[in-house]
This record gives structure tokens, C-alpha cells and sequence, in this order.
């Protein structure tokens, strides 16, 4: 199941792990920073969002998805790592060889997070770090030419 995952996840966003893999390697601590921020502020923005009556659909979508990305972490991790290792070496890894090297960078989490503290620890810093590298390639801004064209119409 898990190699099915970084088959579906690799061919649907392989240039966000890529952009994602780039960022890490420029940037850890600012990943690691805004990955903690993110796994923080979700949980956080769903509980909020409850208060409302309005916001309790909105706090139910919060709150499913970000289970959802709890469960695929190691995936998203092991993906996020193989671009890693693509890019800081320079190779030019076609897909499968990504997919092949992401299973095996999964197997190899999966067995180290087993050891008691230690392998929590560095699970839940190496998928903080993975996600704050896309969160940072995110586009939070809107682009200036859809905004003015919107104005036009």
C-alpha cells in the first residue's frame, strides 16, 4: 500500500516534491520552523473553526485532511527525501527510480521509527521538515494579472 501511495502521490506532484526537496536543501531550519508551525496551527484553526456553527463543516474538512497527511507523513517524507537526494547529487532520476528510492527511504523510516524515543523523534522532525519545504512552495499570493483581470471583465 505504501509503494501504491508514492506511485499515486509521485505522478500527481512531482514538481511540488521536487520545488519541496529544493527548499529543504537551501533551507532546514526555516522548513523545520514553518513544518512545526504547520503541524501546530492546523489542529489549532480546526478547533477554532468549531465554535461556529458555520465553521463546523470547515473545521470537519480541517480536521479529516490533516489526519489524512498524519497518516501519508512517512510517505510524503520518503518522497521528499529521494528529491533530496536527486537533487544534491545531481543524478537525473527518471520516475520509477524516484518511486524505487522513496520505498526504500520509507522502509528505512519505517524501521527507524520503531526504536523507542529516538526514532520518534527524528520521524517527527525529518516529516516537519519535509513539510514545511511545501508549505513554503506554496503560493499564498495571488497573481497580480488575475486580480486586475478580474476588474476588467
Amino acid at each position: 500500500m505504501a509503494f501504491l501511495m508514492i506511485l499515486i502521490i509521485q505522478y500527481l506532484f512531482a514538481l511540488t516534491m521536487k520545488r519541496a526537496a529544493e527548499t529543504v536543501f537551501s533551507n532546514v531550519l526555516r522548513s523545520l520552523g514553518y513544518g512545526f508551525l504547520f503541524f501546530i496551527a492546523v489542529p489549532a484553526a480546526a478547533i477554532i473553526s468549531f465554535v461556529t456553527i458555520i465553521g463546523v463543516p470547515v473545521g470537519l474538512l480541517l480536521l479529516f485532511s490533516y489526519i489524512a497527511l498524519i497518516l501519508l507523513a512517512t510517505v510524503i517524507t520518503s518522497l521528499v527525501a529521494a528529491h533530496w537526494l536527486n537533487n544534491r547529487n545531481n543524478y537525473q532520476w527518471n520516475f520509477w527510480r524516484l518511486v524505487f528510492t522513496a520505498f526504500g527511504i520509507f522502509i528505512i523510516l519505517k524501521l527507524a521509527s520503531l526504536t523507542p524515543i529516538v526514532g520518534g523523534l527524528i520521524m517527527i522532525l525529518l516529516a516537519c521538515t519535509a513539510f514545511g519545504g511545501i508549505v513554503l512552495n506554496v503560493n499564498w499570493k495571488r497573481r497580480q494579472q488575475e486580480v486586475a483581470g478580474a476588474f476588467n471583465k
